[in-house]
C-alpha cells in the first residue's frame, strides 16, 4: 500500500513538472541565429530581451489570441518572403508591429500590418487613396516591407541594421551602426544594441515554438489575383464566402469595385481549401447578354433554362426565387411541401414570391451574423430578417419592436443581442436599395461593429426610446471615454489622436472588442493615477509614472508618446533596467 502512495506522489509530480514545462516561458539563450547572421547575447542584454519574453506570456488568453492570428498570416507572409530572398525571421516583426491588426493606427499615423506612413508606403510601391490603401492588404504591405528592408540591406550589408533602419530610417540608424558589421556574419547584441532589435528578438523568442499550428476555428486565408473590376461581393459569392467575412479580410479595399489598374491580392478567408484553379480562374460561367438582364451573376444558363441558385445565408441553405416563381414552382425547386416552406420562410402559403428573393430550406437562425444593420428605403422587419436568415420574432424582440412595426429607414438595428433599454435608438443616414441588373439580389452587409455588452432588461418594454444626439468628447490631459452605440476603436483613436494599439494596450483588449457604455482609459499627457510636481509656476511639471509588472521602456515610452532614448536622458539612465514600484520620470516641460 506504501509502494502504491509512493508510487502516486511520483506520478503526480511528473505530471505536474510537464503541464509546467508545456506552460513555460521560453528563455533567452546566448547564442541566436537570425537569418545569415550569429548572433552572441551579452548577459546584460539576454536579461533585459527575457524580460519582454515574459511580458508577452504574461498573459496566456492574450498570447492565444495573438497566435491564432500569427498562424492565420504567416502562411502568406512566409511565401511572400521567400520569393523576396529575404530572411523568413523578419515574419516576427509583424507581430510587433501591429499584432497582425490590419487597420492599426500608430499614435505617429503608421498604418496596417507592416506600419508604413503614407509617404513611406507610396514609396515601396503602394497605392494609398480614397479607393484603395494598400497597407491594409496583407500581400501588397509585405511586399513593401520586404522591399523596404532589402534597399536598407544593399548599403548595410546587415540584417540586424536593416531590422533596426525599419524603426529609424536609414539616416536614423546612422547613429548607431558601425562600419566594422558591414558585411559581417556574427555580432554582439549587448547593452548598447538599440532597444527595436532587442524587442525583435523577444519577439522571435516568444514566438519561435509555439507558430505552426491551424487556426483555432479551422480558417485559412487564401489569395487571388484574378478580381479585377469586381466588387467584394461578386467575389464573396464566386468563392462561397460569407461577404462579411470577406470584408473583414479585405479592408484595404475602401469603396467600390477592385481597381484594374495592377493586379490586386484579395484575400479568400475559407473554412475549407480552395481549389488552385478556382484562384485562377473566373467560378462562374459567362452568361449570354440577354439572360444577364435578368439573373445577373447568380443564375448558370444551361439549354436556355436558368439553374437552381443556392447559397448559404448566416450557414443556411436558400434558393433564390426567379421571374415567374409562385409557392409551388418554389416547392418543386426545394423538394419541399408548400406548408413547409412556408413556416421556414415566416410566409402564407399563398405568398406572392418575390423575385431574386432568398428562401429558406431550414428554419431561420435565432440571431445574424452581424451584430447591426441601417435599414434600407422599403425594408420590413420579414426582409430584413430575410436577408440575414433571422426569425422576424427575434429582431423585432431584439429592438424592443413589434412584429407589425413599420421599420424607419436608416435605423441601426440589432441583429444579435437586445438593445439595453438604457441605449437610445440610432440613426444614420440611408440609402435606397438600388439593385445593378433586374432581379439581382442586395446582398451587401453593413460593417461589423463591436460586440455590446449583454444588458439584462425586460422583454415586455416594447417602447422606443427618443434619440439622443452624441456629441464627441474634446480630448483632455486626463481622460476616459465612454463609448457610444456605433462607435469604434478608430473612431475613437481619431478623437484624441491616439493609436488603436495603445488604446488596446492601455486597457487590455486582446479581442479588440468594446461595448456601448464601456469606460476606456485614454492616456493622453497625464494619466489621473500618476503623480504630478506642479502647483509652483517656476518649477519645472513633471509627470511620473510608478513601474507595474511587465512594462518595460519601450512601453511606457509608446504610452506616453517619448522615446525610449528620451527617458533614459531625464532619469540620467545608463542601461534599460527598471524595477516594479520604482517612479520615473516620463516627461518634463
Amino acid at each position: 500500500m506504501k509502494r502504491l502512495i509512493i508510487f502516486s506522489l511520483l506520478l503526480l509530480i511528473l505530471t505536474t513538472g510537464l503541464a509546467r514545462a508545456e506552460n513555460a516561458v521560453p528563455r533567452v539563450p546566448a547564442q541566436m541565429e537570425f537569418g545569415d547572421m550569429k548572433l552572441k547575447l551579452s548577459e546584460a542584454a539576454r536579461k533585459e530581451i527575457q524580460r519582454d519574453v515574459n511580458a508577452l506570456h504574461s498573459s496566456r488568453k492574450y498570447f492565444d489570441i495573438k497566435l491564432d492570428r500569427v498562424n492565420l498570416y504567416f502562411p502568406i507572409i512566409e511565401k511572400i518572403f521567400k520569393e523576396e530572398e529575404i530572411p523568413d525571421d523578419f515574419k516576427y516583426l509583424v507581430i510587433q508591429e501591429s499584432a497582425l491588426i490590419s487597420d492599426a493606427v500608430s499614435s505617429a499615423n503608421a498604418v496596417g500590418y507592416w506600419q508604413f506612413k503614407d509617404f513611406t508606403g507610396k514609396e515601396v510601391g503602394l497605392r494609398i487613396d480614397k479607393q484603395v490603401d494598400e497597407r491594409l492588404n496583407i500581400v501588397s504591405a509585405t511586399h513593401g516591407a520586404a522591399k523596404y528592408m532589402k534597399r536598407n540591406n544593399f548599403y548595410f550589408r546587415n540584417w540586424i541594421y536593416s531590422l533596426m533602419a525599419y524603426n529609424t530610417g536609414r539616416g536614423g540608424a546612422q547613429r548607431f551602426v558601425k562600419e566594422k558589421n558591414f558585411g559581417a556574419k556574427t555580432m554582439m547584441i549587448d547593452k548598447n544594441t538599440h532597444w527595436y532589435v532587442k524587442k525583435f528578438l523577444a519577439h522571435k523568442v516568444a514566438f519561435e515554438k509555439e507558430v505552426g499550428a491551424q487556426h483555432s476555428e479551422g480558417l485559412r486565408l487564401e489569395t487571388t489575383t484574378k478580381a479585377g473590376g469586381k466588387s467584394l461581393e461578386k467575389v464573396a459569392r464566386e468563392y462561397g464566402i460569407e461577404y462579411s467575412l470577406m470584408a473583414q479580410y479585405n479592408k484595404w479595399l475602401l469603396r467600390g469595385n477592385v481597381p484594374t489598374d495592377k493586379d490586386y491580392s484579395v484575400v479568400l478567408p475559407s473554412y475549407r481549401k480552395i481549389k488552385e484553379k478556382d484562384l485562377t480562374a473566373q467560378k462562374t460561367k459567362k452568361q449570354p447578354a440577354s439572360e444577364e438582364k435578368i439573373y445577373g451573376d447568380l443564375g448558370e444558363v444551361l439549354d436556355g433554362k436558368v439553374t437552381v441558385m443556392t447559397v448559404k445565408l448566416n450557414g443556411l441553405p436558400a434558393v433564390m426565387a426567379s421571374e415567374g416563381d409562385d409557392m409551388k414552382s418554389l416547392s418543386k425547386k426545394t423538394s419541399l411541401d408548400i406548408k413547409r416552406l412556408a413556416k421556414y420562410n415566416e410566409i402564407s402559403e399563398k405568398h406572392a414570391v418575390i423575385p431574386g428573393e432568398f428562401y429558406y430550406t431550414r428554419k431561420k437562425s435565432r440571431k445574424a451574423n452581424i451584430y447591426y444593420y441601417t435599414a434600407k428605403e422599403g425594408e420590413t422587419l420579414w426582409s430584413i430578417s430575410q436577408k440575414f436568415g433571422v426569425r422576424v420574432g427575434q429582431v423585432a424582440k431584439f429592438n424592443r419592436m413589434n412584429i407589425i412595426d413599420d421599420v424607419v429607414p436608416g435605423r441601426v438595428l440589432w441583429l444579435r443581442k437586445k438593445r439595453p433599454s438604457d441605449v437610445p435608438i440610432e440613426y444614420r443616414e440611408s440609402q435606397p436599395v438600388v439593385a445593378e441588373k433586374k432581379g439581382l439580389y442586395e446582398l451587401k452587409i453593413e460593417e461589423t461593429l463591436p460586440e455590446p455588452k449583454p444588458t439584462v432588461s425586460s422583454d415586455s418594454v416594447l417602447t422606443e426610446e427618443p434619440e439622443e444626439e452624441y456629441i464627441p468628447p474634446k480630448a483632455t490631459k486626463r481622460n476616459t471615454h465612454l463609448v457610444q452605440a456605433g462607435e469604434s476603436l478608430y473612431a475613437i483613436s481619431r478623437i484624441y489622436d491616439v493609436g488603436v494599439m495603445e488604446i488596446v494596450e492601455w486597457n487590455q483588449l486582446p479581442d479588440l472588442v468594446i461595448h456601448p457604455g464601456q469606460r476606456l482609459i485614454i492616456s493622453v499627457g497625464v494619466p489621473a493615477s500618476y503623480e504630478e510636481e506642479t502647483r509652483d509656476p517656476v518649477k519645472k511639471k513633471v509627470t511620473f509614472h510608478e513601474v507595474e509588472p511587465g512594462d518595460t521602456l519601450y512601453s511606457i515610452s509608446r504610452r506616453y508618446g517619448v522615446t525610449v532614448e528620451y527617458i533614459m536622458k531625464i532619469n540620467g539612465m545608463d542601461n534599460y533596467n527598471i524595477s516594479v514600484g520604482a517612479k520615473i520620470k516620463v516627461d518634463e516641460d
